[in-house]
């Protein structure tokens, strides 16, 4: 398991987590308390197509959902973000 860890996110598409097929579960949570983010599987994420993770919000995935173990890109409308990332691993 990786400990959860700091990316700070603009106005370009910006790696939050590479693809990993050992992924058992993520974790994001946005940090702000006024601003989205968005996220999107490749670096072609923008604020009209990615997935919106409102200010303070939080979003999950685990196996139970049939987990996503590609890349996820992430960005925001202006300035940037703080972004907590928990990507929890398979044990070897």
């Amino acid at each position: 398991m990786s400990a959860p860890f700091p990316i700070s996110v603009g106005t370009s598409a910006t790696l939050l987590v590479a693809g990993n097929t050992g992924r058992q579960g993520l974790v994001i949570v946005n940090t702000s308390t006024t601003t989205s983010v968005f996220i999107g599987e490749d670096d072609s994420v923008t604020i009209a197509n990615g997935i919106e993770i409102f200010a303070q919000g939080t979003l999950g995935f685990d196996r139970g959902f049939g987990l996503y173990k590609g890349p996820v890109f992430a960005i925001v409308a202006a300035a940037t973000n703080d972004v907590r990332v928990w990507e929890i691993l398979q044990l070897a």
